[in-house]
């Protein structure tokens, strides 16, 4: 099946893998093929929450999983089976091996242009894969990227200011300062207010937006732009 998938649908290995998975588990729950059919849930869902599915818990996860993206499937999966906590830690990324001198030369032998035949740009190195941030439990995360080592000196040496802290607490600290400036600079968000909206000078003549305007917009709002075109 795998290589009629490949061969002759053209299929890649990921997207025979999930058909291939999605034919099979529908055999335990046909009504997989009809959620397929209408749309209420897609191929990646399937392959993520094809090893939780059992006859007892079988029409509730589906129900549950009813139009959600990968990423809302993942984190019912992350209900179904938690999975502790990871412990803060930073490690340094291994060095790429470096070619040996017959790959260098056949290499070199492949690349070697043509005579009178343009060079190609040199192919740019490839970029570090997206920062993950995968659900282990509920409202429990890992989050994993790579830094720099400017970076990790800066961890370090708030790290060494905050008694008692690791890690997940000194990045929890520089990011919630983060965030409260950002949120009292655009939408004027603060603990102690100074004045309310109707204290707020609003005449045309007036420079900016008082803070006390921002928040009450922002608050009305939900925190969430209610900007209507007209067509």
């Amino acid at each position: 099946m795998f290589r009629f998938c490949t061969d002759v649908l053209h299929l890649s290995e990921a997207e025979a893998y999930r058909r291939i998975n999605a034919a099979r588990l529908s055999r335990r729950f046909p009504v997989l093929l009809t959620m397929l059919e209408d749309g209420r849930i897609h191929l990646c869902g399937i392959a993520v929450i094809s090893k939780h599915l059992t006859e007892a818990n079988g029409e509730e996860v589906l129900a549950k999983a009813t139009h959600k993206s990968k990423g809302q499937i993942e984190e019912l999966v992350a209900e179904l089976a938690p999975k502790p906590d990871v412990p803060p830690t930073i490690r340094k990324r291994p060095k790429p091996k470096a070619p040996s001198e017959s790959s260098k030369a056949a290499d070199e032998s492949r690349e070697e242009p043509r005579r009178n035949e343009p060079t190609s740009p040199t192919r740019p190195a490839a970029p570090d894969k997206r920062p993950t941030v995968a659900p282990l439990s509920p409202a429990r995360y890992e989050v994993r990227f790579t830094a720099s080592a400017e970076l990790r000196d800066k961890l370090e040496r708030l790290e060494a200011l905050i008694p008692g802290s690791d890690l997940r607490s000194v990045i929890d600290v520089a990011v919630s300062e983060k965030l409260e400036r950002l949120e009292a600079k655009r939408f004027g968000k603060t603990n102690h207010p100074r004045s309310n909206v109707e204290d707020a000078d609003t005449s045309p003549g007036v420079r900016g937006i008082a803070a006390a305007v921002k928040r009450f917009v922002w608050e009305r709002d939900g925190g969430q732009c209610t900007y209507v075109t007209r067509g």
